[in-house]
């Protein structure tokens, strides 16, 4: 047992990163289980991947109900969350997303460490950098937004750089695999990586398979989504007229024809005073190092493009989890980026470079989310959050329910859920928080459907305590 103890001490000091990034998972697994606790979730998205994966175990495919009839894999191509599903085996609950997203993030830190341990040949400096990843501010962002499948990019993204370049080629193309089985988009972010790898570490055998089978598996993706066995819209959302590329065109071809035949337009899309803001917001928490390496930087450009020019601001600011395809590869180029430094200006000065670092990680320590999320007032549980859990208990379980979004993720599986006010006035329960967020209803049309629920004859008020609200449709 003793030697055992001496054996994981030795190991755990080869290997700091380790005690990194589980300090990191403990204390945002306790934030985020605490903020789900509060209602600082909601159904949209976090119920709607919840449903999904509980829906896969009783047969169905990733399908959901109370957002859009079909399967999820018709919205976004992510077989990724197949293997989410044993862990509903264990626990069959949203929370299980929730920190199932904390691990593989705090996990990421731990390739990222290697790369930067193998490029810069110093375990201290490739500590200092990894600490900096893990308080990023736009990967804690992602990581504290309900549960999205984009936040496993960075671990496999990283996980196969650090195979290809130790020469392991067999686990490089299952993390290349895993990180295709994401999302759709992921394989086209994966060519210009692909001619990185191709091009500039002249693997070039790596570099063609990678462009190849990242544009065979994007036209594999976008047909399987409007096939009839997954969708029943035949429409991708995204370049619908209603989808975020909507000004572009209604299919993949059609966008890439407008960016091709109207530059302008795309360019003017983004050089949005937003993206241009943004970009600068995310590298010079780097100091811009990551443009010191131009050939690594590359990678970057396609998914910076890809969001910058889509019609939502949210995608245009990176906000949420919309900038975890570009962190790896934002991060490799800041690996690479110091290594041409070094060997330009500070070949025989490790001191600079530690100082060069340290800014970095005293920057990104300044300017991370961690001191907000730790504030009282945002994880304080109050008695109107237990009041509140004791309500949702008294909803029977073979009914109907509408309730506000950020209830949902809470109300245990029912025969059928929506989002209030869809079906409000037509479920047999619909539960409101008006001290709550009300999100996606603006303040005038909560409150006019509110009005509408009160007045009308067919529900009763079972409930009405500390701003919860409980209704009950007469039979």
């Amino acid at each position: 047992m003793q030697s055992l103890f001496y054996s994981l001490k030795n190991w755990l000091k080869q290997n700091p990163v380790w005690i990194v990034a589980v300090i990191w998972i403990v204390v945002f697994g306790l934030i985020r289980v605490v903020r789900h606790y509060i209602f600082r979730t909601s159904a949209l998205d976090l119920s709607l991947f919840d449903y999904s994966i509980a829906n896969t175990l009783d047969g169905t495919l990733l399908y959901q109900h109370f957002y859009w009839d079909q399967s999820f894999l018709a919205l976004h191509f992510s077989p990724i969350l197949f293997l989410v599903v044993p862990f509903y085996l264990i626990y069959n609950d949203p929370a299980t997303l929730i920190l199932l997203q904390v691990v593989c993030v705090g996990l990421s830190a731990v390739p990222f460490y290697h790369i930067a341990k193998w490029k810069l040949g110093d375990a201290k400096i490739a500590l200092i950098l990894a600490v900096s990843y893990l308080l990023y501010r736009k990967l804690s962002t992602a990581v504290m937004y309900d549960f999205h499948m984009e936040t496993m990019e960075p671990l496999f993204i990283f996980s196969a750089f650090y195979f290809l370049v130790k020469k392991r080629y067999r686990l490089y193309y299952l993390f290349f695999a895993l990180a295709l089985c994401v999302k759709e988009d992921v394989s086209l972010y994966m060519v210009p990586f692909g001619v990185f790898i191709f091009w500039f570490l002249k693997e070039k055998k790596i570099g063609a398979v990678t462009i190849v089978l990242s544009v065979l598996w994007f036209a594999v993706a976008k047909n399987l989504m409007t096939s009839d066995v997954l969708s029943s819209t035949k429409d991708i959302f995204y370049f619908s007229s209603a989808g975020i590329y909507g000004g572009f065109g209604n299919s993949f071809s059609a966008m890439a024809t407008a960016f091709l035949t109207q530059p302008g337009n795309a360019l003017a899309a983004v050089f949005n005073p937003l993206s241009v803001k943004t970009f600068f917001n995310m590298l010079g928490c780097l100091l811009f190092i990551p443009l010191a390496s131009p050939s690594a930087f590359l990678p970057t450009l396609l998914p910076f493009f890809a969001n910058f020019v889509s019609g939502s601001s949210l995608q245009k600011g990176l906000g949420l989890y919309y900038a975890s395809p570009i962190i790896p590869f934002l991060f490799i180029a800041l690996v690479y980026g110091l290594a041409n430094l070094r060997q330009r200006f500070f070949v025989d000065k490790k001191k600079a470079l530690t100082i060069l670092c340290c800014t970095i990680l005293i920057i990104n320590l300044a300017n991370s989310s961690l001191w907000q999320l730790l504030r009282p007032s945002r994880i304080a549980v109050t008695q109107h959050h237990v009041r509140g859990h004791e309500i949702i208990k008294k909803i029977p379980s073979e009914v109907s329910v509408s309730a506000q979004a950020n209830l949902l993720p809470h109300i245990e599986r029912r025969r059928k859920i929506y989002v209030y006010p869809d079906e409000g006035m037509e479920a047999d329960y619909a539960l409101l928080d008006t001290k709550g967020n009300q999100w996606p209803q603006s303040p005038h049309d909560y409150q006019k459907f509110l009005r509408q629920l009160k007045t009308d004859k067919r529900h009763e008020l079972l409930i009405d305590e500390d701003g919860f609200l409980l209704f009950r449709k007469k039979s």
